[in-house]
């Protein structure tokens, strides 16, 4: 006799930004309040300070800038931080195949033959939000203030505080997602 079981299923996964309660980046309120019971209380939205727009900063001062449409800008989270959870998931999407047998022969009264065999295949596909760069990423103290790029408004802004490079931190959504996708069989 012979069992043979043939099985495939597919996951779609779930995307944070298409639950209500998920769709933006939070923080847990006792991280301000220091008291343990604000622990469950959200203070949404709460950004990434790794924007696609750039942060930059100057090393002797704690202001912070961005460039919006050409113009520098004071940095201001609200406005240009980065929401994590528009590229996050909760689950990752799976596609399985599963074969399975279990034969048997039966060759005279006391010698019975069997087999069991099993194949398996899965695929996954991951995806988290683009890479979080800084100028510390590649050791270095920021952008140097001639370097042609350096919009001229904060190239000033260094200047007028004796500083020669510019530091900044940034969300390379240039560059895709981040991620990576697997295929296993056994």
């Amino acid at each position: 006799n012979a069992v043979v079981s043939l099985t495939w299923s597919e996951e779609g996964g779930v995307l944070a930004k298409d639950r209500p309660n998920t769709a933006q980046d939070d923080i847990a309120e006792c991280l301000f309040t220091g008291d343990i019971n604000d622990c469950q209380t959200s203070r949404t939205p709460f950004f990434s300070s790794y924007s696609e727009w750039g942060r930059f900063s100057t090393p002797s001062t704690p202001s912070q800038y961005t460039v919006d449409n050409g113009q520098v800008l004071p940095w201001n989270a609200a406005t240009y931080g980065f929401n994590r959870q528009a590229f996050r998931r909760h689950s990752v999407p799976t596609e399985r195949y599963l074969i399975s047998s279990n034969i048997s022969y039966e060759i005279n009264d006391k010698l019975e033959a069997f087999m069991e065999t099993t194949f398996a295949r899965t695929e996954t596909q991951t995806d988290i939000e683009p890479f979080p760069h800084s100028a510390g990423d590649l050791f270095i103290d920021g952008i140097s203030i001639d370097n042609p790029f350096v919009p001229q408004d904060l190239r000033n802004i260094a200047i007028a505080n004796g500083d020669d490079v510019i530091q900044y931190v940034r969300r390379t959504t240039e560059l895709d997602n981040r991620g990576s996708f697997a295929e296993r069989q056994t």
